[in-house]
């Protein structure tokens, strides 16, 4: 039998005395100085202690937003794209460029409604969809499996990576990950077939073209916050061509136009990422938006019939609606 270290042996009690301090602190209600007076140590030491139980997972806090649903426009998005549901949240205020913590929260909650025990979960890659794992909260033992339905867009934008988000919802979900070895964009339509061709990735296909949920990633063409027109394999001819014709968005990093139509062929040969029309035959595809710009790519989105369930604040649903 292995000998336990004292290495190890400091390590769990201190685990242990960590454990102690967050029951006192957090359900006890206990101050600092108490805790401090019980264990015999500073208060300062206290503090970091405290640090230390959230920073290593012993505590864990969730913060439950309240929401508040405009019923109306809800129903009326529904009714004018068929939507089996919308839901319009009041938004709090967020930074330029971010989408809604209220709005991701909501979106989280629509995922969890329409989950399958067991079943199979297909994402992107994307500061929204990131925004929707961070709302999650606590994991659920759903199973099943989360796969990656684009390519890797890189180490530059990790946080919000295909790679990374599949591996955090697949642990949010008790479920197996499924990954794509291949990057987001190539430079050659050849290389994109021969790389889907590797078995694993093959394999990958296979299971994102079964989904029972996509979560759909509709984003702009604005060059400026593009991730899609700024990783580095677009060429500036490339980028212009896309921006100054008919798309209006992108969805799973394909080019769209206003009907849902794919505009930019010889890009979207070169993209290792499941087409718009790949999706159409998950049961529920969701998409949830709340930032600038992106009426006009949910238009698009939304008159190809690529989405069944819709998660925007008020400006946005107002936008769609105007439209």
């Amino acid at each position: 039998m292995r000998q336990i270290s004292k290495s190890e042996q400091r390590r769990a009690k201190r685990q242990v005395l960590l454990a102690d301090v967050a029951e006192m602190y957090f359900l006890k209600q206990m101050t600092q100085g108490k805790i401090a007076r019980e264990i015999g140590t500073t208060p300062s030491n206290v503090s970091r202690m405290i640090s230390d139980c959230q920073r290593l997972g012993i505590v864990k806090i969730t913060i439950n937003r309240s929401t508040i649903e405009d019923k109306d426009l809800s129903n009326e998005l529904m009714a004018r794209f068929k939507l089996k549901d919308a839901r319009v949240v009041i938004a709090d205020d967020t930074e330029t460029g971010q989408i809604s913590r209220s709005v991701a929260s909501t979106g989280a909650e629509v995922l969890k409604e329409n989950l399958i025990a067991g079943g199979t979960v297909g994402i992107t890659w994307g500061r929204t969809l990131l925004s929707i794992i961070e709302a999650f909260g606590s994991p659920i033992e759903n199973g099943g499996i989360v796969v990656q339905l684009a390519g890797s867009v890189g180490a530059t934008h990790e946080e919000f990576d295909s790679l990374s988000l599949v591996h955090r919802l697949a642990g949010l979900l008790g479920a197996r990950p499924v990954h794509l070895s291949a990057p987001f964009i190539v430079e050659e339509p050849s290389v994109a077939t021969s790389l889907m061709r590797n078995s694993s990735n093959a394999e990958a296909r296979r299971i994102a073209l079964n989904c029972d949920v996509v979560i759909v990633g509709v984003g702009n063409l604005d060059p400026q916050h593009s991730t899609l027109l700024n990783s580095g394999h677009v060429s500036r001819e490339e980028r212009d061509s896309i921006v100054n014709g008919d798309a209006v968005g992108e969805i799973c990093g394909h080019p769209i136009d206003i009907e849902g139509r794919l505009t930019a062929h010889a890009f979207s040969e070169r993209v290792i990422s499941i087409k718009p029309s790949e999706i159409l035959g998950a049961p529920t595809r969701i998409a949830v938006a709340a930032r600038p710009n992106v009426v006009r790519p949910l238009l698009g989105a939304l008159h190809g019939g690529y989405l069944t369930h819709l998660v925007v604040d008020t400006d946005t649903a107002n936008g769609l609606l105007a439209e």
